[in-house]
Formats: structure tokens, sequence, C-alpha cells
């Protein structure tokens, strides 16, 4: 764990030692262009990272301001 790297790049200790859970609202647009654009460009150069998504709905029961 203590070798150098270059910037940008992770240590990879064994294989899919990264595991990440979004929990986005599958409604909005910015979610999906989420999902399309880094999380594309993550599984192309083959990091060794899982994806979890769990979608949520936000309705006016659910939200509340302050």
């Amino acid at each position: 764990m203590l070798q150098p790297v270059f910037p940008g790049q992770f240590q990879q200790v064994r294989r899919n030692l990264f595991n990440t859970v979004l929990i986005l609202d599958l409604s909005e647009r910015t979610s999906l262009a989420w999902i399309v654009g880094p999380i594309t460009n993550i599984i192309q150069r083959g990091f060794p990272f899982r994806f979890g998504v769990a979608p949520i709905v936000e309705t006016e029961e659910g939200s509340s301001e302050y």
C-alpha cells in the first residue's frame, strides 16, 4: 500500500476492492448523466470498482423544507 503511484492512479490490492453505492433519483437528467458519463468511463478503463444503484423517488411528503 505504501508504494508510490502516478497521479490519478489507484493502488490495486486485490480485484474488486472498491465498492460504490449510488443513491440516485432516476427521474432527473443529472442522475442519468452521472451514470452515463463518469461511471461509463471508469468501467471502460477497467478500474477495480463495483457499482450499485439504489433508485429513490422524491415526493412532496418525503421532502422536508425548514
